[in-house]
């Protein structure tokens, strides 16, 4: 049932929170498709918003900045930022987010040895957690199919049951059918947080 795809129900979400004129930092680019999706409803009416793209790998950035420089040339550099480093920590957005998206694991059709990796992960999510705007929305998606994607998978599930409940509603979406399928874990923020979240 394609409808009820990991992808689909995120896009979905997702779609909720790109209006003109909002921030959208997309932590792990990729080759660009999450990129391209959110740029084609943040600029549809206007360009007064900011779309940040982050991935420590050239070859992530070059094949995503590629696919949005076909679409939106002129937005390039102005409000469409591209970022060649680590997801930790984010870089510090013009206004607070309204989502925030991360595809854990490896760049596909690359190198399957390079990952993200929990330390760094969990740095960048608390931060996320803290800058989010009020009413935003984190996009994870976790894909415990390999080593690395088992740990951070294992320790955001048990770990992020725990944030405040006054502060944040977290919802999941996992198939109870399959093993090391990929989990959607949806994290919206309720209230403006006092300091940043630890998790541990």
């Amino acid at each position: 049932m394609n409808t009820l795809s990991h992808l689909h129900i995120a896009h979905h979400i997702m779609s909720a929170q790109i209006t003109p004129g909002r921030t959208i930092i997309d932590a792990t680019a990729g080759n660009g498709h999450d990129l391209l999706f959110c740029a084609k409803k943040l600029f549809a009416h206007d360009d007064t918003g900011h779309l940040f793209a982050i991935d420590i790998q050239p070859e992530a950035i070059t094949a995503s900045k590629e696919k949005l420089t076909a679409q939106f040339p002129h937005l390039i550099d102005t409000h469409i930022h591209f970022f060649c480093q680590s997801h930790a920590p984010l870089p510090i957005p013009p206004t607070p987010p309204s989502l925030i998206i991360y595809n854990l694991g490896y760049l596909p059709g690359t190198d399957k040895s390079i990952t993200t990796l929990l330390e760094s992960t969990k740095q960048s999510l608390e931060q996320a957690l803290s800058i989010l705007a009020v009413d935003g929305v984190i996009s994870l998606m976790l894909y415990p199919g390999h080593a690395e994607g088992e740990t951070e998978a294992a320790f955001l599930l048990q770990t992020l049951p725990n944030l405040p409940r006054e502060f944040f509603k977290i919802y999941t979406y996992h198939s109870l059918f399959a093993d090391q399928t990929p989990t959607l874990v949806l994290i919206q923020k309720r209230k403006t947080l006092e300091s940043q979240i630890a998790l541990s």
